[in-house]
């Protein structure tokens, strides 16, 4: 998609989602209504294209599982999410039995022991998500490595190499508490794909 698109798609989102709840109470309220809002635009053919199905579903899974009930539809989502991006399928499909992933989060999730789902194979993309960013505590990056059976999906359209996985707090490790090389490695990356985008 090109920048123009990316940001046309992400404004007909959030106005969905102001729609369905123009003042949420609290951070559940504002998930529940961006997963209503993600759903609503695939209902009416918005999210038909891979890309746009895959931007947007990340997007969506970000703002977090909020009950047990939208675990089980975000299930059927990743279905969906997998038989429209066939590159992300084959991946995951030639991938070994065990594959080493990355997060950039805070030190206070690995101490609670309930990591989130969203995962990159890009080292660099963990570092840009722990410490490019104005998130506050202390940022870290883990590192896991995680059954094949565990990822959830791959999404190969995405510059993130971002996969979805069900990693235990125990299988994973802090690996940096400050910036590498491959930060500045990925963010290139990431600002040859902006240019690329734009022109």
């Amino acid at each position: 998609m090109t920048f123009e698109q990316i940001t046309t798609l992400l404004n007909e989102w959030r106005e969905e989602a102001q729609r369905i709840q123009p003042d949420p109470g609290d951070a559940k309220d504002a998930a529940r209504s961006k997963w209503q809002a993600f759903f609503n635009l695939w209902t009416r053919g918005r999210l038909d294209a891979p890309d746009r199905f895959n931007y947007l579903f990340r997007q969506a899974y970000t703002t977090g599982i909020i009950d047990f009930y939208q675990f089980v539809m975000i299930h059927g989502y990743i279905d969906a999410a997998e038989s429209s991006d066939p590159e992300g399928r084959e991946l995951l499909r030639d991938m070994p039995e065990s594959v080493k992933v990355f997060r950039g989060t805070c030190s206070e999730e690995l101490k609670r022991g309930i990591l989130g789902p969203s995962w990159t194979l890009d080292r660099g993309a963990a570092e840009y998500f722990a410490f490019g960013t104005d998130d506050p505590g202390h940022r870290v990056v883990l590192s896991a490595l995680v059954p094949k059976n565990d990822i959830l999906a791959v999404f190969a359209i995405m510059l993130e190499s971002e996969v979805l996985a069900l990693v235990n707090a125990e299988d994973a490790a802090v690996i940096a508490d400050a910036p590498t090389a491959a930060m500045d490695e990925y963010i290139t990356k990431r600002d040859n794909y902006q240019k690329d985008l734009e022109e």
